[in-house]
Parts: structure tokens; C-alpha cells; sequence
């Protein structure tokens, strides 16, 4: 079998894949939204949802993987999710491994909809849960399109990723795609995909919607200190927390952030 990731990569796979190693929360996550949890035999650190996900072994992150862990699994597949990256990073990583590495990069909401079908083809697993995930994604975009329904003005938006130091989404991040989907205007026009933010640049765009993303948004700081607390969005009371994992990670919980997002835009 053979599959093109998404840096262009021809990868050649087993048919179908038994074991896969995830450097990557989004896929573990997606693995398990679509019924197929048992290909998974290591995880990275980072992983945390669904909860069972973290009585698999842990090896590392991609920043820092453990190789000599990851080759004791013996796995027919290496899955990396990132925003980002060259391909002399994943070429260096696959001789180490001696073990196919497979790219998935989400720049656009519908590309959880695809990499879930990739999946299905990769592990030959195609049940009722996939199916339900991808109506999930479906159903979620026609309720924003719903609320979004006869805006006059699209609002500008900013998505604080952290705060200190300032990062936030830019053009090519399946965030800015969301901010669309909404029925909002990404304020940053250039850079990388998620990129530091000056406050000088914030200023000037003057927002009219802050979406600040946290882990915990009911206790979330959504004060704005000077001089950010003149931007539109401070003096409306538009400075809105999201919880972070519906933001941040391309997987069925997408969903749920763009039907939230959707909402804090009216």
C-alpha cells in the first residue's frame, strides 16, 4: 500500500497497518475517535485524551524522541501531526528508525475530516465510530455557518495562544480557517502558522473579538492589562476564554471549538 502524507511523501505501508507509534496527541486522539485504539502500541508525552491514552508507553515527543523506545515496539508505522515542519527532519528520523514515518498537517478544519478517512485506509478500520466522527465535523460546520447567518460585518479576530510571550495563529493554521468558519477575520495577514505577536501589532489591528484559550476557561484570565485593554475587543467586553483542547487539537473536538467560536463572535 502505498500513501502520499502530507509533506507530498509517496510512503509505502503494510496492508493493512497493525501497529502504529503516535509522536503526536491529535492522531492518538483520532485514532481512538474512530474505533481503531488498538493499532496503537506508543504514544508521545504529550498525550493526555482520552484518558486510556496514557496506559500506553510513552516515548517522548517529536522535539525529543525516544528512537531505541520506539524501535523496541517494532511498529509498521511512525504518525507525526504538526503544523510545520522540512523534510530533512523526517528523512533524518526515518533512517534513525529504519521505520516509515507518515506526515499529517492540518491547515484547514476539513483536514481532520481527511486525515480521519486517511486513517481509515491506513488500518483498514472503517466503523460506525469514523463515521460518526465525520458527521460530528459536518453537523458542526453548518450550525457555525447558521449562527454566522446574515452578519452585516465580519468581526476581526485575535486567538491568544499564550500570553506571555505573545503567540497567536497565523495564515496556513487550521485555527485562521476556523476564525473563517465562524464568521470572523483573522487579524494577522503573514507569518508562519502560529507565530509570536508583538503588542505594537495588536494595537494597530485593534481587534474586534479576543478569544483567549485556556485549559481551565471559567477561572481564565480575560483582563487585558494597558495598553491592550484600549483594543475594541477590551472595551466591548469581547475578550472571550475557550477551552484550549477544542481550539487546539485537529481531532473530532474541533467540532465543539467552532460551534463555541462561532457563538463568541455574535
Amino acid at each position: 500500500m502505498v500513501i502520499v502524507d502530507d509533506l507530498g511523501r509517496k510512503v509505502e505501508l503494510p496492508q493493512p497497518v497493525r501497529s502504529i507509534v503516535s509522536l503526536a496527541p491529535a492522531i492518538s486522539e483520532n485514532l481512538f475517535a474512530m474505533g481503531a485504539s488498538s493499532v496503537l502500541v506508543g504514544v508521545s508525552t504529550a498525550d493526555d485524551y482520552p484518558l486510556s491514552v496514557q496506559e500506553l508507553p510513552p516515548v517522548g515527543d517529536f522535539g525529543k524522541p525516544s528512537y531505541e523506545r520506539i524501535r523496541s515496539l517494532k511498529p509498521d508505522l511512525v504518525m507525526v501531526e504538526i503544523a510545520d515542519i522540512d523534510l530533512a527532519t523526517i528523512q533524518n528520523a526515518e533512517r534513525r528508525l529504519d521505520i516509515p514515518v507518515f506526515v499529517q498537517s492540518s491547515k484547514k478544519y476539513d483536514d481532520v475530516t481527511r486525515h480521519l478517512n486517511q486513517l481509515g485506509d491506513i488500518t483498514g478500520i472503517r466503523g460506525k465510530a469514523l463515521g460518526t466522527s465525520i458527521q460530528k465535523m459536518e453537523s458542526a460546520k453548518k450550525e457555525a455557518a447558521r449562527i454566522a447567518a446574515g452578519r452585516k460585518q465580519l468581526p476581526s479576530v485575535f486567538i491568544e495562544v499564550s500570553r506571555s510571550p505573545l503567540w497567536t495563529a497565523g495564515p496556513g493554521s487550521f485555527l485562521e480557517d476556523l476564525i473563517r468558519l465562524a464568521g470572523g477575520v483573522n487579524i494577522v495577514k503573514s507569518g508562519r502558522p502560529f507565530l509570536p505577536y508583538s503588542r505594537e501589532a495588536l494595537l494597530s489591528a485593534q481587534p474586534d473579538i479576543y478569544i483567549v484559550a485556556s485549559n481551565d476557561p471559567v477561572r481564565a484570565n480575560v483582563k487585558l492589562t494597558p495598553p491592550l485593554d484600549r483594543i475594541p475587543a477590551a472595551r466591548s467586553g469581547k475578550v472571550i476564554a475557550l477551552p484550549a483542547d477544542y481550539l487546539f487539537r485537529p481531532t473530532p473536538r474541533l467540532a465543539e471549538g467552532l460551534v463555541l467560536l462561532a457563538r463568541a463572535l455574535r
